[in-house]
């Protein structure tokens, strides 16, 4: 999956195995990772934190149970100083702490 540059995982329930999965892969030209509608939460967003993602831009976590914690996840991943685009609509749990 070297020239792999957009990925849609909306709505197939991956969960937070299936995020550690993903993450175990190598994507060197992945631009958009799009997970909304997962179920990923906190755990699964620890895996996507530590995954080499390294030249991604967007990344789409609608609707995944992601709490503060999650946040706190991507805050330290290495890739998110390339973020432009980071979705994270409907994760209440989120709160105002995690803004």
């Amino acid at each position: 999956m070297k020239n792999l540059i957009y990925l849609d995982l909306g709505s197939n329930a991956i969960k937070p195995q299936g995020a550690y999965y993903l993450s175990q892969g190598k994507y060197p030209q992945l631009k958009t990772l799009n997970l909304n509608f997962n179920e990923i939460g906190d755990e699964g967003v620890s895996h996507i934190a530590n995954g080499s993602f390294n030249e991604l831009e967007q990344l789409f976590l609608f609707h995944n149970n992601i709490s503060k914690i999650g946040v706190d996840y991507l805050c330290k991943a290495d890739f998110i100083r390339n973020i432009v685009v980071l979705s994270l609509s409907e994760n209440p749990q989120i709160g105002n702490e995690g803004c």
